[in-house]
């Protein structure tokens, strides 16, 4: 069964009046490019960390699988990335 939805094929800022389209989503704010990491190995995890801050992460969250990580291996050599 077919809709009879009319959708344009293309949007201009024109047709929605006067909008101020370079404004921030919201004033001031303080958003980071963050990345969460599944930690089930340490020196896996690790590489990944490397890996997102390369291609731009500003901020890291590990999700803590189980109480043996070996934080050193998790840690390390991340503060040396870029």
């Amino acid at each position: 069964m077919l809709l009879s939805i009319n959708v344009k094929p293309f949007y201009h800022p024109d047709e929605f009046g006067a909008t101020d389209y370079n404004q921030p989503l919201v004033e001031g704010h303080n958003w980071k490019i963050g990345q969460s990491i599944t930690v089930k190995d340490a020196l896996e995890a690790n590489n990944a960390a490397k890996d997102a801050i390369v291609r731009g992460a500003e901020s890291i969250a590990f999700v803590i699988q189980s109480d043996e990580v070996d934080y050193a291996k998790l840690l390390q050599n991340l503060e040396n990335i870029c």
